[in-house]
């Protein structure tokens, strides 16, 4: 198959993507950071699909302005449900597969194995980081962020995250707001006694 990509704003997607992607706009509307309806008609005016998507829980939240985009996992799969989406690894992949494409024929693809903390981007970080993890069952959990000395800078719930992969964006600030200093930073996975670690470097 084949992709199409549409931007309101053709300068600045060139800037951030490849300026030889082709790109159809630009166009005097936007997608709703909230939630929105999209619909795909053909030439003769017949609706060909549509979804009407949100960005709070049980769909992804990280696609929300900070970056990451919001991915269907396989086009085989349903689009109205949200399990059906993810969020994109980094700033997504217009103009070519989608960055966590599942493979639907395998199963253990569906389903990861175990709590896990998968390599934070950007790292080194100036601003904000995202975080991503997994999640085989719901349960209660969190994400803590300790500096060098084992202090606790920040605390991040993700209980309410279901089954998959997902990510929690970090904006560099301690529990009450003020921005941390340049330096060594851990972030670790919390649940259910097991713990799970990944460095962090800031950079000011």
């Amino acid at each position: 198959g084949e992709y199409l990509v549409i931007s309101n704003d053709l300068e600045a997607f060139s800037e951030l993507y490849s300026n030889q992607i082709p790109i159809v706009g630009p166009f005097d509307f936007g997608f709703g950071g909230g939630g929105d309806e999209v619909r795909i008609f053909d030439l003769e005016g017949v609706l060909i699909d549509s979804v009407d998507y949100d960005d709070e829980s049980p769909w992804p939240i990280e696609p929300d302005g900070n970056g990451p985009t919001l991915e269907l996992k396989n086009s085989n799969l349903d689009n109205e449900l949200a399990e059906s989406w993810s969020s994109s690894s980094g700033f997504g992949s217009p103009g070519m597969q989608n960055t966590n494409y599942l493979n639907i024929h395998d199963n253990e693809d569906q389903t990861p194995s175990e709590y896990a903390l998968l390599p934070a981007y950007p790292n080194p970080f100036n601003g904000s980081v995202n975080i991503p993890f997994t999640i085989p069952y719901p349960t209660s959990s969190k994400i803590i962020i300790f500096n060098v000395l084992g202090q606790k800078v920040n605390e991040i719930s993700i209980e309410h995250f279901g089954v998959g992969k997902h990510a929690i964006i970090w904006n560099g600030e301690n529990e009450l707001g003020h921005d941390i200093g340049t330096g060594l930073y851990f972030a670790q996975l919390d649940i259910s006694g097991a713990r799970d670690f990944q460095k962090l470097v800031y950079l000011k």
